[in-house]
């Protein structure tokens, strides 16, 4: 039996479920949490999980298979208990945590020492990843990996920080790099900077 029904979502009202197998009829559902049944009026919460169960009933003069099995949405239905007249079947539903976009993002690199090759940056911040990074020379061009360091000069690294799936950046988010404030170049894929002189 293929049962449909709203997926729950944070701020959104309970959902009637509703079937579309001939022969059959919800006769009854209810929509509970933490073990609590819902009042009709409820709002669905983040970073919550909810039980939506259902009594599916024959229509008049019809029988249910003992072994009947029901979808929710083309999810198989937990069997609660059944009989040839009725079947109570749940399935839950889970709303992720609201997200928290991230405000600011720590990234450490060994600082560039003369004859030393460039290293890649890391970042100990939850919920974000180093897509790219570019060493230069400040004001002109790129280092590859092997091209050291060289005393006297002035270099900068460039980097690309996204947030990982499901996750956002807040518009105004900072950036450190070994501590010190880095320069944003801009947001949205969030492009920040670093220019570290070699001694």
């Amino acid at each position: 039996m293929a049962i449909s029904v709203t997926t729950p979502t944070a701020g959104a009202t309970l959902a009637a479920p509703t079937t579309s197998t001939a022969n059959v009829s919800i006769g009854g559902y209810w929509w509970k949490t933490g073990g609590n049944l819902l009042a009709a009026d409820a709002i669905f919460e983040p970073g919550k999980t909810y039980r939506l169960e259902i009594n599916i009933r024959p229509t008049t003069g019809q029988t249910l298979s003992t072994t009947a099995t029901a979808t929710v949405n083309g999810n198989a239905a937990t069997i609660m208990d059944q009989t040839a007249s009725y079947l109570n079947c749940y399935y839950e539903f889970t709303i992720p945590a609201a997200v928290v976009p991230v405000s600011s993002v720590e990234i450490s690199v060994t600082a560039p020492t003369a004859g030393a090759t460039p290293a890649a940056p890391t970042t100990s911040t939850a919920n974000v990843s180093i897509i790219g990074y570019q060493w230069k020379i400040s004001g002109g061009s790129n280092l590859d990996s092997s091209t050291a360091f060289e005393a006297g000069k002035t270099y900068r690294l460039e980097m690309t920080i996204n947030p990982t799936t499901g996750q956002t950046l807040s518009n105004t988010a900072t950036a450190t790099v070994n501590g010190n404030a880095a320069t944003i170049m801009d947001q949205g894929c969030l492009l920040y900077t670093s220019d570290a002189a070699d001694d």
